[in-house]
């Protein structure tokens, strides 16, 4: 399995656009491709679960079915900013990477957006 990171210097810049021009040229193309945003800073909860509202939307267009929870399992709330200044989260890395391992399991690619 491969990962693609798209990331930028600044907001607002297309990495979302480009996310889903390149899963959809691999959809195309036959690959099994996933997708992976793990840090979110839009909240929003889709079927009972936090996500993140980009990528609810990335995975719509995609046509990907993943947890929201688990397609970011970090969102900024306003209660994760409370913990974060008051020291209180811990072990952020080790939960982002055990859940890139779970999404990309069986995918030929996975695409890792920054936020």
């Amino acid at each position: 399995m491969a990962g693609i990171y798209i990331g930028s210097t600044a907001g607002y810049s297309g990495k979302n656009m480009v996310v889903m021009g390149l899963g959809l040229k691999f959809q195309k193309e036959g690959y099994q491709v996933g997708y992976y945003k793990p840090v979110g800073a839009m909240p929003k909860e889709v079927a009972g679960k936090l996500g993140d509202d980009d990528a609810n939307f990335v995975q719509g267009v995609l046509g990907l079915e993943d947890d929201p929870s688990e397609v970011t399992p970090v969102v900024v709330t306003q209660d994760f900013k409370v913990k974060a200044f008051s020291g209180q989260c811990h072990n952020l890395m080790d939960t982002i990477a055990a859940g890139y391992r779970k999404l990309s399991a069986g995918r030929d690619v996975t695409l890792v957006a920054g936020s």
